[in-house]
């Protein structure tokens, strides 16, 4: 193991880790933003079915994440833990998506089967990627702040692939007038994109050669007790709840945001699409340096407390009482603010992690990333669906029905939506965010400790004693 487990790791390792977030993200995207239209659209499923894989993919998904969690903690030290991972499912998890969004000339029920394979096929891939990628951030380095610096370049390339996700069906749409041939336009754009991706993970593998932790696994049963471990570390369960709400609140932003700026601002879908939802992420990557400074200078609590106050004020403040239909430019104005919240929602989560991970390390001596990440991520794709699920519901409640005029009351309902429901998570996400106990002066201590229990000495709890 080289000295980077203790001190600042090298550029080009942060950059080399960060663009494997490119992948998963991208991949993600497109799944999730234009699935439902080009299976129906394109493909010719019926939407019911098209539901269906989606509700199964995202279920299998939740499933084998904190199996391929344990996975990755059980292999030996010495060969690698994480990194063989991002080797072995490169070219598969391009191949997925590639295939996922190809159509072949099948029957019916072979075209079924083959989509209801795919699907579960390409979420596959996508957990074997992204679990032992983001379980080895925290192995790369036990610094407090490296640790900050190091999910930075990941956010970065996250935000750059929702960028290039959202333009995708721009690219499709340009092949497709050039050739006349949908079906190609779709094959052919993401397979091209299936390259990059590939690419991108390799070169992750690659430059991350020699920043993982070895010699540290210990052989382990799965049983319950291994899911259960997770919720008994105090300052994890202060985390992922904090997450949990903050997505949630996300969530609700995104079940309403394109009602809100169709039908009460005015937009079409087209300024929606192509301006709205790409500024969200051109927002979210101007935050970041903030974020990455405020946790340094201060601490990671503190960057995530200031950025979602900011966030949730202008949730409530902005469709209440600035933004009004005819205003031009006014979406920007909201992009700006939504990406206060929603950059630290993932950035400064995914620092937070490996700090929690120590306390599994002193009560147990076994570091297991993989685990943690795994819940994580079990709870992330939990929390999006019930929000989306619940918004829909909403929807329906406060009388939203499609292709009709609104009335005035309706729009009221879907404003007031929009503004308090997102805000009363992100309210909920800072109050559990401040009462955690982890900072860096009890991760300092923490860490300290646990270098002295391994090398026999005495040490002192009391530092930690809030954790346990």
């Amino acid at each position: 193991m080289k000295e980077a487990i203790e001190n600042k790791l090298p550029l080009g390792v942060k950059i080399g880790y960060g663009v494997g977030g490119f992948a998963t993200i991208f991949t993600l995207t497109i799944v999730v933003t234009y699935g439902m239209f080009y299976f129906t659209d394109v493909v010719g499923l019926q939407a019911g079915f098209v539901g269906i894989m989606l509700g199964l993919g995202t279920l299998w998904d939740a499933i084998t994440d904190p199996l391929v969690g344990y996975w990755s903690d059980s292999r030996e030290g010495d060969k690698g833990r994480r990194r063989p991972f991002l080797f072995w499912v490169a070219v598969p998890f391009g191949l997925s998506i590639f295939l996922l969004f190809t159509k072949l000339d099948l029957g019916e029920t072979a075209t079924l089967l083959y989509y209801a394979v795919i699907f579960i096929f390409y979420y596959t891939m996508h957990t074997i990627f992204d679990v032992p990628y983001t379980a080895l951030a925290g192995e790369m380095t036990t610094d407090y702040d490296e640790r900050t610096s190091l999910t930075t370049f990941r956010r970065w390339a996250s935000d750059f692939a929702g960028i290039a996700g959202g333009m995708f069906l721009t690219i499709v749409y340009y092949v497709l007038n050039k050739t006349g041939n949908m079906t190609f336009a779709w094959s052919s754009v993401t397979g091209f994109w299936a390259i990059i991706c590939t690419v991108l993970i390799l070169i992750c593998w690659r430059t991350t050669k020699g920043y993982e932790l070895k010699g540290h696994a210990k052989s382990e049963k799965l049983t319950l007790k291994y899911f259960i471990e997770p919720w008994k570390n105090k300052s994890f369960v202060y985390v992922v709840a904090q997450f949990s709400a903050g997505l949630i609140g996300q969530s609700f932003v995104t079940v309403f945001v394109i009602y809100y700026f169709t039908h009460k601002i005015g937009l079409n879908m087209g300024q929606v699409g192509s301006n709205l939802m790409a500024s969200f992420i051109v927002s979210a990557i101007l935050w970041t340096p903030v974020i990455n400074k405020l946790a340094r200078k201060y601490s990671k609590k503190v960057a995530y407390i200031t950025l979602f106050i900011i966030g949730m004020i202008a949730q409530i403040v902005l469709p209440l009482l600035i933004l009004k239909p005819g205003m031009p430019m006014q979406h920007y104005l909201f992009s700006v603010f939504y990406g206060a919240f929603n950059a630290p929602l993932w950035m400064i989560t995914w620092a937070m992690i490996p700090d929690c991970i120590e306390v599994d390390v002193f009560k147990t001596g076994r570091r297991r990333d993989g685990m943690y990440f795994g819940v994580l991520s079990l709870i992330q794709k939990s929390s999006a669906a019930l929000a989306v699920m619940v918004g829909g519901f909403v929807l329906q409640w406060i009388g939203y029905v499609a292709g009709i005029e609104l009335s005035a009351e309706v729009l009221n309902r879907i404003t007031y939506c929009f503004a308090f429901i997102p805000a009363a998570f992100m309210i909920i996400s800072i109050i559990i965010c401040y009462y955690n106990p982890m900072n860096r002066k009890v991760h300092k201590s923490l860490v300290e400790i646990i270098e002295l229990k391994e090398q026999g000495e005495e040490y002192d709890i009391t530092p930690i004693k809030s954790l346990l």
